[in-house]
């Protein structure tokens, strides 16, 4: 089972200004409201997850990419005895996988008359166009070569993904956030429909944020065409669940960024804003 994170659901907000610049209440509640949906679930989450009942039993069908032996793999849950088991996967295609679990969903309803809900998007990468999911199977499977070969050996354990387009064979940017056994990186790809290439490589996102505490996850969000990244942060201050949000921008090659916002957060009872040059 993948470690979710544990939150607790903030409260409206006080405001507190720090330094010249003011927080709204309404920034706050958007803030809240954001962090809440990103972050009060797992970053190592599955690109489609549902959870189907009937009285007396649960279900949750998901599809992982990558899986764990396969590049995705479909899922049935049992919540009872939490054994898992895959209905099917794929080596090559990760739309395959996709497209098996929403008829899989179709079937525990309609044949079956299960109640599934959708669970909330949570890696983003059913929300990618084909030609965008076709590049991301080809990182995943290059990786878990790589992985392999490498010293020590590393695995891809899960992945986020945002693209500044979501329509398909459109220029844009494409940001894919693996999770691995040792830690994550982040490829910023320039993808120009008929070909691609990676911009630059991010080691440790969190470690790119302004301010100085420490962070339990930096997660990508969103990218826009300049390759700027809006990044959604969790981090704990005297014992209080906080949520931030910084836009990064990349330098280059250099695997590296310049903040191009302040790092906002948002904790228990007020929100503060850590200027971006502290």
């Amino acid at each position: 089972m993948k470690k979710a994170i544990t939150v607790s659901v903030p409260k409206v907000p006080n405001v507190k200004a720090i330094g010249t610049s003011k927080v709204t209440l309404r920034s706050a509640i958007r803030l809240t409201s954001l962090f809440i949906a990103t972050l009060a679930v797992a970053p190592h989450a599955s690109a489609v997850e549902f959870q189907c009942e009937v009285p007396g039993d649960t279900r949750y069908i998901r599809v992982d990419i990558p899986g764990e032996n396969h590049l995705c793999e479909v899922s049935v849950t049992h919540e009872n005895t939490g054994v898992r088991e895959v209905k099917w996967h794929a080596d090559n295609d990760s739309l395959f996988c996709s497209a098996r679990a929403y008829q899989m969903v179709e079937k525990y309803r309609s044949t079956w008359n299960y109640d599934c809900s959708a669970w909330p998007d949570r890696d983003g990468i059913d929300l990618l166009s084909p030609t965008q999911r076709l590049i991301l199977d080809q990182r995943i499977l290059s990786l878990a070569t790589e992985g392999r070969e490498a010293q020590p050996p590393f695995t891809i354990q899960s992945v986020k993904a945002t693209a500044s387009t979501p329509l398909d064979k459109q220029p844009g940017k494409l940001a894919l956030q693996f999770f691995t056994n040792t830690g994550d990186f982040t490829e910023i790809i320039d993808d120009q429909t008929y070909s691609w290439k990676i911009e630059t490589t991010i080691v440790d996102l969190a470690s790119q944020i302004n301010g100085g505490q420490p962070l339990e996850y930096a997660l990508i969000n969103a990218i826009d065409n300049s390759s700027t990244l809006e990044v959604f942060t969790q981090l704990t201050e005297d014992n209080a669940a906080c949520y931030g949000s910084q836009l990064l921008s990349t330098i280059g090659s250099t695997g590296t960024t310049q903040a191009s916002s302040p790092h906002l957060y948002v904790c228990d009872d007020v929100v503060e804003e850590q200027a971006a040059n502290d």
